[in-house]
C-alpha cells in the first residue's frame, strides 16, 4: 500500500507530521477529515519511503510547443467530461476528442497523451509531460479525478472555472477595445495636428510680423519642438515602450507594476476584485478536488495572476504549516477583503471550505463585471472630452492672433 508524509492539524489546533499508508490520496486525506482532522499536506513517497516519488519525463514536443488558448481547453474538458460521464473509455474519449481538435498543436498533443494512456500511463502523468499545454492546476484536478474515482465531475468542475476565467477576460477585453481605439485615435490626432499642421500657421503668422497671444506662442512652441524632434521622440518612445515590456517580465517588474495597478484609483480596485474572484474560485475547486490546503495554496498563487497576492499566500501557506489557520492568517492583509476573510472562517468551521469559497468566488465575479462595465462606460467619455478640450485649445490659439489682426486692421 502507497505510502505518505502527512501534515495534518489535529482536534486540539496542533500540527502533527508523520508517514501514513493508504489506499490513495484522495482515500487517505478523506480518512484525515472523517477523524475530524484538517489536512494540511499530503506527499506520496517513493518505494523505499524515503521522498516524494518524482519520477516524471516530459514529451520532447512539449520544448517546442505554443501556448494553447484557455477557451480551446476548457471546450477539451468540456468534452471529456460529457463522453467520459457517459461511460466511454477514457482512451476512447481522447481519441475522440483530439479528432475534433481544430488546432493542429492541441490535436497532437492529445494523440501523445492518449498513447501514454494506452501504455499504462495515468493521464496526470500524461499531461505532465506537456506543461506548456496543461497547467499544474488543470494536472493536479487530473490527478484528484484519478485517485477519488470521479473524473467526469471534476473535469466538468474545471471545465466550469475554464470557462468563468474566459468569459472575465472576454469582457475585460470587449470593454478595453473602444477605448483603446479612441486613445490610439487621439494620440495620432494630436500628433498630425501638433508636427503638420500647426507649423503652418507659425510660418503665416511670422510674416505678419506681429506680438502673438501667449496661448499662441506656448501652442506654437510645443508644436516648433516636437516637429523639430520628432526623430529623436518616435526611437525613443520606442525603446522606451520596449524597456517597459522587458522589465515587466523581471521579477522586479511584476513586483512593481502589479503594486502600482493596485494602488491606483478606480483601476486599483477593479483589478482587486478581479483576482479575488480568481483566487477564491481556484482555491475552492482545488480543495473541493480533495487536494490539501498547502498545494491548493501554491497552485492559486501560480494562478492569481497578481505579484502581490502570490507572496501574501506564500505567506499564509507557510505559516499554516506552522500551526495557523487560513481565516487567521487572511485578516489584517492588505487586499483581502473582510467578506473573503469572514466566509473563510465559516467554511473552516462548518468543513464547507470550498463551497464558501465558491459564493465569495460569484459574488467577487459579478463585482468585477460592473466594475470593468463602470471604468470603461467612464473611460470613454473623458477620452472624447480630453480631446475636444485639446482642439479647442489649438482651435483658440490659432484664431487669437487673425482675431487680433482685424481688429487692428
Amino acid at each position: 500500500m502507497p505510502r505518505f508524509a502527512a501534515a495534518y492539524k489535529n482536534e486540539q489546533g496542533q500540527t502533527v507530521r508523520e508517514r501514513l499508508e493508504g489506499a490513495s490520496r484522495t482515500a487517505l486525506l478523506a480518512q484525515l477529515r472523517e477523524r475530524g482532522f484538517v489536512p494540511i499536506s499530503l506527499e506520496k513517497l517513493d518505494e523505499e519511503g524515503e521522498g516524494p516519488d518524482k519520477s516524471k519525463s516530459m514529451s520532447s514536443s512539449a520544448v517546442f510547443a505554443k501556448k494553447i488558448k484557455l477557451d480551446d481547453m476548457a471546450v477539451v474538458f468540456r468534452m471529456l467530461a460529457t463522453m467520459l460521464g457517459g461511460g466511454l473509455p477514457i482512451i476512447d474519449t481522447l481519441s475522440d476528442v483530439a479528432a475534433q481538435a481544430d488546432k493542429p498543436q492541441l490535436r497532437r498533443v492529445l494523440t501523445e497523451v492518449s498513447t501514454d494512456i494506452r501504455e499504462g500511463s495515468a493521464l496526470s502523468s500524461a499531461m505532465e509531460k506537456h506543461p506548456k499545454v496543461f497547467s499544474k492546476l488543470m494536472i493536479a484536478m487530473a490527478h484528484a479525478g484519478e485517485e477519488s474515482g470521479n473524473m467526469a465531475n471534476i473535469l466538468d468542475e474545471l471545465a466550469d472555472y475554464l470557462d468563468t476565467q474566459v468569459e472575465l477576460r472576454r469582457k475585460i477585453k470587449t470593454g478595453t477595445r473602444y477605448p483603446m481605439f479612441i486613445a490610439g485615435f487621439f494620440m495620432l490626432a494630436i500628433s498630425v495636428l501638433f508636427v503638420f499642421i500647426l507649423p503652418r500657421f507659425e510660418d503665416i503668422f511670422a510674416d505678419f510680423d506681429a506680438e502673438l497671444p501667449m496661448l499662441t506662442e506656448l501652442v506654437m512652441g510645443f508644436s516648433s519642438a516636437l516637429a523639430d524632434n520628432i526623430l529623436y521622440i518616435l526611437p525613443a518612445l520606442l525603446l522606451a515602450g520596449v524597456g517597459t515590456v522587458l522589465f515587466k517580465k523581471t521579477e522586479t517588474g511584476k513586483r512593481f507594476f502589479d503594486k502600482l495597478i493596485l494602488r491606483l484609483p478606480v483601476i486599483g480596485p477593479m483589478a482587486q476584485k478581479i483576482v479575488v474572484a480568481r483566487l477564491s474560485r481556484t482555491l475552492g475547486l482545488l480543495l473541493d478536488g480533495g487536494i490539501a490546503v498547502v498545494e491548493s495554496l501554491e497552485l492559486t498563487g501560480q494562478v492569481s495572476g497578481n505579484y502581490v497576492f502570490r507572496t501574501h499566500l506564500e505567506e499564509i501557506k507557510n505559516n499554516i504549516v506552522r500551526g495557523s489557520t487560513l481565516a487567521e492568517e487572511m485578516k489584517g492583509r492588505p487586499y483581502f477583503p473582510q467578506m473573503l476573510v469572514r466566509m473563510t472562517a465559516a467554511g473552516e468551521t462548518t468543513g464547507s471550505l470550498g463551497a464558501m469559497l465558491e459564493r465569495v468566488s460569484h459574488h467577487f465575479t459579478r463585482e468585477a463585471a460592473v466594475s470593468i462595465d463602470s471604468v470603461m462606460s467612464l473611460l470613454e467619455p473623458v477620452l472624447l472630452s480630453l480631446l475636444g478640450l485639446v482642439v479647442a485649445v489649438v482651435v483658440l490659439a490659432v484664431y487669437l492672433p487673425i482675431f487680433q489682426l482685424a481688429t487692428a486692421m
